[in-house]
């Protein structure tokens, strides 16, 4: 609950002071070096824009606390915690999104379709390399965080065209990834998260994919022991949680 309270008070943070300080446009211009060789699609025209707000953005706080992490419009962007100019950190025609810090505050796992499709991908920030850390086009990722100890990322994964994302473990350093927890079939589970004890791992869950019209409730809040694999649903409101 600590890492959603500090979350919600960065958005609040960003819904306040906007992102009139970001100077995004300045920061685009002239880092027109794409952050990928992978993805087949050449831009046939360019468009800038200067922009001082944005929706919808994902985010992370740095370990540190002094600077945050946030996609905007397909690239991710650091911040510092105070406020003044954003660093743009990728580039290109890839869809950036959904950045997260390692517990050492050098690396950057993130959302990208750089390869074709979804993939987890995972940012140097002191080479400012991005390397692939799953494979296949034929999925829809979301949410990825790494473990406390640095050697794991959890993301949600499911099928392009079916299915419910299931959380999925994989190394840090390759391999095809296992799926983290035993859940029925129709159980949906994102958004994985780490609070102040480690023994437990939070998530985002409900019964089926996105529909329309769809009948509350929706999403819960539920947590996994990692000791004993047991799965606990900690909100049952009507309206979702």
């Amino acid at each position: 609950m600590k890492n959603l309270i500090r979350l919600l008070s960065t958005s609040i943070f960003l819904v306040l002071f906007g992102l009139t300080s970001v100077a995004m446009g300045q920061s685009t211009q002239g880092e027109e070096e794409p952050s990928h060789k992978d993805l087949q699609i050449e831009p046939d025209r360019s468009v800038h824009l200067q922009v001082n707000e944005g929706t919808w953005m994902s985010l992370d706080i740095h370990p540190s606390g002094e600077k945050m992490v946030f996609e905007f419009m397909g690239n991710l962007f650091e911040l510092p915690i105070d406020g003044g100019e954003a660093v743009q950190l990728t580039h290109g025609m890839a869809f950036d999104a959904q950045p997260s810090y390692n517990p050492d505050g050098d690396k950057i796992v993130f959302i990208s379709d750089r390869s074709g499709g979804d993939n987890v991908w995972i940012l140097d920030l002191e080479t400012m390399e991005t390397e692939q850390r799953t494979s296949g086009n034929n999925y829809r990722m979301q949410s990825p965080i790494f473990t406390p100890d640095g050697d794991y990322i959890i993301a949600a994964r499911t099928g392009l065209r079916s299915g419910v994302h299931k959380l999925w473990m994989y190394h840090v350093d390759g391999g095809n990834g296992t799926e983290f927890m035993d859940t029925p079939d129709n159980l949906k589970s994102i958004e994985p998260a780490f609070g102040g004890d480690d023994q437990y791992l939070w998530f985002s869950q409900r019964t089926g994919d996105w529909s329309y019209n769809a009948i509350l409730p929706q999403y819960q809040i539920a947590k996994v022991d990692l000791e004993t694999g047991q799965r606990h649903t900690q909100t049952a409101r009507t309206g979702s949680a």
